[in-house]
């Protein structure tokens, strides 16, 4: 009975918010997300400026990073973020102890572009370092390479990006703290960088066994990838067949084997399904899809991060939901974030703010985290504002051109009328409204102003 509670309860959460959000990636401790209309927001810890709003100042709810609305994709790293616009650009900022990739040695509070190139198409941020694909296949890598893991055949930290080899046919790539995966366009897996636990997939592990250039996994099969991840010193895959292998540190059970072993290295199938659909790493536990769109994770949970309602360590995977509309998610250092058709919802480690729900208290089920405000209309060329969005009680309404109003309403987003007021006012009383988005509804003459507004 707890359980089905529990699902009522996020799906009631789910049905209320907004279904703002196009793709969200968790650093170690922060979260940065995309909206639907390309926007960018971050939350959580803020030390190094890795939420990239001109401040190192912590932030429990999302805050906007700069103005700009072609954002495209973005990933989070271990204190910094690379981020590409829809016009083939490279954004970065946080620490650059080990070289950001915009040619300086300093921190950066706000985006900073990476060279002038604008025919970038992909971008990863691991530990220290990072991975980008340009629209013509070549991968490049820049940041710390004390284990190898820029694939350039050095151990020479870069600021600036480096070509990984010459092969044009580079499909995507994922980095865990110090070491890098990569898929081709011909399917093939491959690996470099640190290897202590055997993450690379080889074969070997311990100290002496990194690899400074893209090295080829064998012996599962040559040409039979489709989908890879990294967790902090672990490594995921699946097949062409949809099968689930698992290699690396196995020491919080992020290899789901149910197994004393403390590290595989060689790729094990974690058991004999046949319909996993995407499977990622956080820090020390891993989350998956399947192809029904169900979602699944297990190892670490002492926080919650797994979001299955208990705080315990998961040996084998387990369901988190009974829900199937789960699209997307990332780990962090010890919670996660999902995405469930266009919402995010946030579990685990709170002491930052990193689930953006304005509080710092833990949560061991997935939070939903509000939208931005929507405008219907272009809200810079309007004679009006309102604030705070999300609001709690009292909804302000700014008319800085004097615009006579004849007719002010909030209805929901099935048209229900809520509040009708047909008196010129400035503030709103909210409170009697259900935790939801509503729309604000302005009238003058034969024009109609909307704005999407968050009760929380």
């Amino acid at each position: 009975m707890k359980n089905f509670f529990l699902l009522i309860v996020l799906f009631i959460n789910l049905s209320l918010n907004a279904q703002c959000w196009k793709s969200v990636s968790s650093g170690d401790d922060f979260c940065v997300a995309i909206t639907t209309d390309g926007r960018l927001y971050a939350w959580g810890h803020n030390d190094t400026g890795q939420l990239g709003i001109g401040s190192v100042e912590d932030k429990r709810a999302p805050a906007q990073v700069g103005a700009d609305s072609d954002w495209d994709a973005v990933s989070a790293g271990s204190g910094f973020v690379v981020a590409l616009k829809t016009n083939g650009t490279i954004w970065v900022w946080g620490r650059n102890d080990f070289g950001l990739g915009g040619g300086s040695g300093t921190t950066s509070t706000i985006p900073l572009q990476v060279g002038t190139d604008t025919d970038w198409r992909f971008v990863s941020a691991g530990g220290a370092h990072s991975l980008a694909i340009k629209s013509n296949g070549t991968l490049w890598a820049w940041g710390r390479n004390t284990f190898g893991q820029l694939g350039n055949g050095t151990f020479t930290n870069s600021n600036v990006p480096v070509q990984v080899g010459t092969d044009t046919n580079w499909k995507t790539a994922t980095i865990g703290t110090f070491h890098s995966l990569a898929l081709k366009t011909d399917n093939t897996l491959w690996s470099w960088g640190y290897n202590f636990w055997g993450q690379l997939g080889q074969g070997t592990s311990g100290f002496g066994t990194e690899l400074s250039v893209p090295t080829q996994i064998t012996g599962i099969g040559t040409n039979q990838w489709k989908y890879i991840s990294t967790g902090g010193i672990h490594s995921l895959a699946i097949s062409q067949d949809g099968s689930l292998w698992v290699w690396g540190n196995n020491q919080t059970n992020a290899l789901g084997l149910n197994d004393a072993e403390l590290y595989k290295a060689r790729p094990t199938k974690i058991n004999e399904a046949t319909d996993w659909k995407m499977v990622v790493g956080g820090r020390n536990h891993t989350l998956a899809i399947k192809e029904n769109n169900t979602l699944w994770g297990w190892g670490e949970n002492a926080y919650g991060q797994l979001g299955d309602g208990s705080v315990l360590n998961k040996v084998v995977p387990v369901q988190i939901s009974a829900t199937t509309n789960w699209t997307s998610f990332d780990g962090g250092e010890k919670h996660s974030a999902f995405l469930n058709g266009g919402a995010v919802l946030t579990s685990g480690s709170n002491a930052f703010g990193q689930l953006g729900i304005a509080t710092t208290a833990n949560h061991n089920t997935p939070q939903t985290v509000s939208c931005p405000a929507l405008g219907i209309k272009d809200h810079a060329k309007m004679p009006f504002v309102i604030y705070p969005n999300p609001v709690t009680e009292i909804l302000h309404l700014q008319n800085s051109k004097n615009i006579e109003i004849d007719a002010i309403q909030i209805v929901d987003l099935t048209g229900k009328i809520l509040i009708k007021n047909s008196e010129n006012v400035s503030s709103i009383n909210v409170q009697q409204l259900q935790h939801g988005m509503y729309l604000l509804q302005i009238y003058s003459g034969e024009e109609k102003f909307e704005f999407k507004f968050v009760k929380s």
